[in-house]
């Protein structure tokens, strides 16, 4: 289960740079941060399973009434039902075919199914994962700043700022990515083996 918090820790920090906003549109713009702070970091990731299909079944990674859901899977991996014919990681469009960023459909039978994923916020959250404000505060402030110094038209409206305060969300997400790299073993990018016939 992913520990959720209020983005209200953050006001103090957004508030320091964008005046005249309402505290609606600060928590709008820190969920929307935190979305894309989400998504491209990895940071944030869940399990489902092991859980027993047949052939044809639809997985949920994330009920819909969670304020996050799935986005990107990271391993799937099962155990067929006939004995002695398990793998350890199944192939997309083989062994099962993803719907959305939050379900997949098994193409055959798994007595035993898992699917790791990457999580982020849904539109409509009001809260973002703990993770975020406790490890990467001012990455999410600078980002939601940025966001909101970049609105055309408003009083806040300040498109330096906006450009100042972007490298510094770059920065955390990448970090972040990193980070989840480094301290989770499976997530290891592997090219495939490229087979070439020589004359």
């Amino acid at each position: 289960m992913i520990s959720l918090a209020s983005p209200d820790a953050l006001y103090p920090l957004v508030r320091e740079s964008i005046s005249g906003a309402l505290d609606f549109m600060i928590r709008r713009s820190i969920v929307e941060t935190a979305i894309e702070f989400c998504r491209e970091s990895r940071l944030v990731q869940d399990t489902v399973g092991p859980v027993s299909v047949a052939a044809g079944d639809s997985v949920l990674l994330v009920p819909a009434d969670q304020p996050y859901q799935g986005r990107q899977l990271i391993r799937v991996f099962g155990e067929q039902m006939q004995p002695g014919t398990d793998g350890p990681q199944l192939q997309s469009g083989v062994d099962y075919q993803q719907l959305s960023g939050n379900e997949l459909r098994a193409n055959r039978a798994y007595a035993e199914f898992n699917a790791i994923f990457v999580i982020e916020p849904r539109q409509t959250a009001i809260t973002i994962p703990q993770i975020l404000i406790d490890d990467y505060p001012l990455a999410l402030a600078c980002g939601t700043v940025a966001r909101m110094a970049d609105m055309p038209g408003k009083a806040w409206s300040n498109p330096q700022l906006a450009a100042e305060m972007k490298p510094y969300f770059v920065d955390g997400y990448r970090a972040a990515f990193r980070w989840r790299i480094e301290n989770t073993a499976f997530n290891t990018f592997q090219n495939p083996v490229v087979k070439q016939e020589f004359f």
